[in-house]
């Protein structure tokens, strides 16, 4: 891989996700991470992506995004990384990995919703949104499967949502719940390659 850009928030889950990932592949020197702040409409993120969301990824190929498609690109197009998305796992890997990205996605619209003024404030959103996420964490406890292997890019999905529900959504408390992936979280939670992109 050539030199390549990443633009994202050091506290978004989905750009640490990528961030692990190339920091597991060793690749992380290639990559130029540059800290941008998505709402703000004057950077060249709005003229890379038109969603003007993170992360947003530049390489020869040009502008990539959401996180899952970066990731694969990362794996396919890098011998270094091709451990961390073996052929022989991929869809299992990559449904892990949407699971993991759903989880985030339920408690990133709780986080908003929760940050309105509560005369708008939607108690009922905030208790369904809940509820998928505890379904989520409740599925990646039950299925062991996945959490078997060496590590990869489903394992290194769920670190980072789990890792930003201790640090966004504290009160979730689902370590109390499921000690045995609590376990498996402290454990991965201890890599390199995730302490260096711990939030906060």
């Amino acid at each position: 891989m050539i030199a390549a850009r990443l633009f994202g928030s050091p506290t978004s889950p989905f750009v640490r996700k990528v961030r692990v990932l190339l920091l597991e592949a060793g690749l992380s020197e290639k990559v130029c991470f540059e800290r941008i702040d998505p709402r703000d409409t004057t950077t060249e993120l709005r003229a890379r992506n038109p969603l003007g969301k993170v992360p947003t990824f530049l390489c020869e190929e040009g502008s990539l995004f959401d996180s899952g498609v970066i990731c694969e690109w990362i794996c396919d197009r890098n011998i270094e990384a091709g451990h961390l998305l073996p052929a022989g796992r991929r869809w299992r890997i990559l449904t892990t990995q949407a699971l993991a990205d759903g989880l985030l996605d339920a408690g990133l619209l709780v986080r908003q919703e929760e940050l309105r003024e509560p005369s708008a404030r939607s108690d009922t959103w905030i208790a369904e949104q809940t509820d998928r996420m505890r379904a989520a964490i409740a599925s990646l406890d039950k299925d062991v499967a996945w959490r078997d292997s060496d590590i990869d890019l489903g394992q290194i999905a769920v670190a980072c949502a789990l890792g930003w529900m201790n640090f966004r959504l504290p009160r979730i408390d689902w370590e109390t719940a499921y000690p045995q992936l609590a376990e498996w979280f402290n454990s991965i939670a201890s890599r390199p390659s995730l302490v260096a992109t711990r939030p906060g």
